[in-house]
């Protein structure tokens, strides 16, 4: 802060913009990381501190096969392992 600039960048989930039923812990901790990010901003920019939440959406991975909801899983992408099949769902999001 002596600086009068600076960004810190916070990594949220959609969930904490809508909550997964499925996973309430998981929802709840996002809305809070989302509620502290938000108050954050408002204490910090008068320093010139910015503060970002970034929200990525659902990703397909073997851990989260309740968040998926189409029957049709789609070409598997590089990035995930290659049993795990990629959905273009929205994942009730």
């Amino acid at each position: 802060m002596e600086k009068h600039n600076g960004t810190i960048i916070n990594i949220g989930s959609t969930a904490a913009l809508r909550p997964v039923a499925a996973f309430p812990v998981y929802s709840a901790a996002k809305f809070g990381l989302r509620g502290w990010s938000l108050n954050c901003h408002e204490a910090l920019r008068k320093h010139g501190v910015k503060v970002t939440l970034l929200n990525p959406g659902v990703c397909a991975s073997a851990s989260l096969p309740a968040l998926h909801t189409c029957k049709k899983p789609t070409a598997t992408p590089q990035t995930h392992a290659p049993s795990t099949p990629f959905c273009k769902c929205s994942a009730g999001l």
